[in-house]
């Protein structure tokens, strides 16, 4: 990674020149340019420096060459002087762009997480003494320094209290949800969602039995068979119903995993707001998909319209399909279960 991030400016102005007279310009040409002018006498390598710009896309290439982004002429626009040194603005934007919501997201939150708060000041610390190692990372810490994130004092990495409650605020949030595992949870619904909701069937219909409640057991009713769009999966009862009318509504989640991840798409989160408290969320973990095996009795969310929350131990993450994720896990089944197909 580049050492000063006060060169991008430098990569940024040569490309507004440039195409100021042409679309795009070639590395070869760039690099020209760049080397033409020395700052306090030296230049560094500016090939890694324009291979960063690229990857935090300020820049972009093609066959003809290098030209600016949208997100590049941001940046110019923040800087009216000219300075080489990145004015306030634009260590705002590169912080948000870049290592808050940007490529290096990530990495910044594996890194920021290895600070503690110091009791007597409340700001997040790292030790180059005493703190995990910060390993590969260190460029990040060198970089936020650098952006008026953190303060170096000899061997201590300290955050600013400007940035001190809002770093604090980054480090706690909960996993990512990319769009690569957002598109991998769909299709490890489609693989297990059969196996689950198969086995929450058999599931409720046993439960019914065992409270004496035969009739309605036979009329557990697995719904998403007919009807896709119907917002749940399984129809089921909390107890004795006189009509056989249907009282519990169930959606069925399966995973491989035991503790809580799932995908919640806005037509069974609108059925769950309609439906309150009649609405269950099952979600069946510890799915061995290959034997279709269940290992794990479904734990059971009632509302989860109001009750999937962070108070609860529940993280969603919105996505439109949002992603509900929890340490919690349901209790391992006495003999694991085969569902047959």
């Amino acid at each position: 990674m580049i050492d000063n991030v006060n060169d991008i400016n430098r990569v940024l102005f040569a490309l507004e020149a440039l195409q100021a007279t042409r679309s795009r310009a070639p590395r070869r040409i760039v690099l020209r340019y760049l080397n033409a002018e020395a700052i306090y006498g030296q230049n560094p390598a500016f090939d890694p420096i324009l291979e960063f710009a690229k990857h935090v896309e300020l820049v972009s290439e093609t066959a003809k060459g290098f030209g600016l982004t949208e997100l590049g002429r941001e940046m110019l626009s923040q800087n009216t002087v000219r300075t080489y040194e990145l004015s306030q603005s634009q260590r705002l934007l590169m912080l948000r762009k870049c290592y808050i919501d940007g490529p290096f997201r990530a990495d910044a939150k594996v890194m920021i997480r290895k600070f503690v708060v110091n009791r007597t000041t409340g700001r997040l610390t790292w030790s180059a003494i005493d703190s995990e190692p910060l390993g590969d990372l260190q460029w990040i810490g060198n970089h936020l320094v650098q952006l008026g994130v953190f303060e170096q004092a000899k061997h201590l990495l300290v955050a600013t209290a400007e940035y001190n409650d809002f770093l604090l605020s980054f480090r706690d949030q909960s996993g990512d949800f990319t769009e690569a595992q957002f598109r991998e949870s769909l299709k490890e619904k489609k693989l297990l969602g059969n196996i689950a909701e198969k086995f929450v069937v058999g599931w409720e219909r046993k439960r019914l039995k065992a409270q004496g409640y035969s009739l309605e057991a036979t009329c557990v009713n697995w719904i998403s068979k007919q009807r896709v769009n119907a917002g749940y999966d399984v129809e089921s009862f909390d107890g004795p119903s006189k009509l056989l009318a249907h009282d519990r509504f169930i959606e069925v989640k399966g995973s491989g995993k035991a503790s809580v991840r799932f995908v919640w798409t806005p037509t069974e989160m609108e059925k769950a707001a309609e439906l309150g408290r009649k609405y269950w969320v099952y979600f069946v973990g510890g799915i061995q998909r290959k034997t279709r095996t269940v290992t794990r009795e479904p734990l059971m969310l009632q509302d989860p319209h109001s009750t999937l929350n962070a108070a609860a131990g529940f993280s969603i993450q919105p996505k439109g399909d949002v992603l509900v994720t929890s340490t919690k896990a349901a209790r391992a089944l006495a003999t694991p279960e085969l569902v047959a197909k």
